[in-house]
């Protein structure tokens, strides 16, 4: 099982940083279990692509 302080360092560590402040009125984020759902669906899921399997099943 892995916790919540492991998810936490992997995230900050593997996460995109942006370069530049957006000017929007609030951040565009997911929650922590939008994250960790998603991946345990695509680990499930078959898919070898993880941009595929968002665009394909998530995103619709």
């Amino acid at each position: 099982m892995i916790s919540a302080s492991f998810f936490d360092a992997m995230m900050s560590k593997y996460t995109l940083k942006t370069s530049r402040k957006r000017n929007y009125h609030r951040d565009s984020t997911m929650s922590k279990s939008e994250v960790m759902l998603i991946l345990i669906l695509f680990h499930d899921s078959g898919y070898r692509c993880l941009k595929h399997f968002y665009m394909e099943d998530i995103y619709c």
